[in-house]
């Protein structure tokens, strides 16, 4: 797809950059904090409508990867005010491209979906608002899949805007916190830079400890996510017991 080559050419050219930055990657990194953490707080209002735009737009593309942004959230805002604002914008953004296939690419998305249309279609039969939930849950099934087969399967925007709403909340949570436990994690570099450049020394480098990632933040993610990690192994054992008690029951 041509969006995937643009995401890789940008991705191999901001590295590129990074890598003959004369500064180095960290000195650039918390210089890129300084600049867009004072620019969130000067417009607080205006930081917050750009990141929900963006964040809209990238998810009604059924562009990938829209975790890390949540992660750039947790970073720039309040983690708890990051998971707000990502699972609003993930949520409208998801309920725009839903609508927009449905009423537009409904075949070409069926077609895609192939084989595994029928299953789908059974679970959704059977209790579209769990289903949703189960899928929106696991990390197997990526956002922008789950979008377009809720299209294909005509789930009413009633059942999907809720269940995307609370069914994002764990994986959501897990990204601010890890962009929170970053943004703490370079609060002593930026200090250790900005006492470099006040004494006039130069060139100022920065150095992150292993101390520096020990947050809380990052430890509570890791657990919301290892939680998560679970849960697919948890529900097909939880499946197979349910359909050898039905054999055994008929």
């Amino acid at each position: 797809m041509a969006w995937l080559a643009l995401i890789a050419i940008a991705t191999l050219t901001g590295c590129l950059w990074l890598a003959l930055h004369p500064q180095g990657f960290l000195v650039f990194f918390v210089d890129q904090r300084l600049y867009l953490l004072e620019l969130s707080k000067e417009f607080p209002l205006q930081a917050m409508l750009v990141y929900v735009v963006f964040y809209f737009f990238y998810v009604s593309l059924g562009i990938p990867a829209s975790f890390f942004i949540t992660i750039l959230g947790g970073f720039l805002f309040d983690w708890r005010l990051a998971i707000l604002l990502s699972i609003s914008a993930a949520t409208l953004g998801g309920s725009c491209l839903v609508v927009v296939v449905r009423h537009g690419f409904q075949t070409l998305a069926r077609q895609w979906i192939g084989p595994r249309f029928q299953k789908l279609a059974d679970g959704f039969n059977r209790d579209a608002v769990s289903y949703l939930l189960f899928m929106r849950l696991m990390p197997v099934f990526p956002f922008w899949v789950v979008n377009l087969v809720v299209a294909v399967m005509n789930v009413p925007l009633r059942i999907f805007i809720p269940a995307t709403f609370v069914g994002m909340a764990p994986a959501a949570s897990a990204a601010a916190l890890i962009g929170s436990g970053l943004d703490a994690a370079l609060m002593r570099p930026t200090e250790q830079l900005l006492a470099c450049r006040d004494s006039g020394q130069a060139p100022c480098d920065v150095v992150i400890h292993w101390l520096d990632l020990a947050q809380p933040s990052f430890l509570t993610a890791s657990i919301i996510m290892g939680s998560l990690s679970i849960l697919p192994p948890v529900w097909r054992h939880s499946a197979r017991v349910f359909a050898a008690r039905r054999q055994n029951d008929a």
